[in-house]
């Protein structure tokens, strides 16, 4: 059996999961940023289904460095994942831009 990541990472890591989920519904009902809030609900299952998914094969590494390795032999699989990690982060960003304007 492979280590595992620090408990505290990995609550972290779906807590940020679930709070971004459940922001991007909530904007979808409130009809604010529909298109990009559709874009995150769709995509934060798949990241999930991704990385659980991806980093199955590891055998001595945690999930966290067997992701950094794989991005560094340019795997499919990682960077889609991390394409999706900077849409989520962008929009957060938009998100509490459009926020802090009013």
């Amino acid at each position: 059996m492979a280590p595992n990541d620090p408990v505290v990472l990995t609550a972290v890591y779906y807590i940020w999961l679930f709070v971004t989920m459940s922001t991007a519904v909530i904007m979808v009902v409130k009809r604010r940023h529909i298109r990009s809030s559709i874009g995150v609900v769709v995509l934060v299952p798949v990241f999930v289904v991704i990385n659980i998914v991806g980093t199955i094969p590891r055998t001595t590494q945690t999930e966290t460095a067997y992701w950094v390795g794989e991005l560094m032999d340019l795997k499919l699989w990682v960077l889609f994942s991390l394409f999706i990690m900077m849409y989520l982060l962008l929009w957060w960003g938009h998100l509490l831009r459009q926020y802090r304007k009013k």
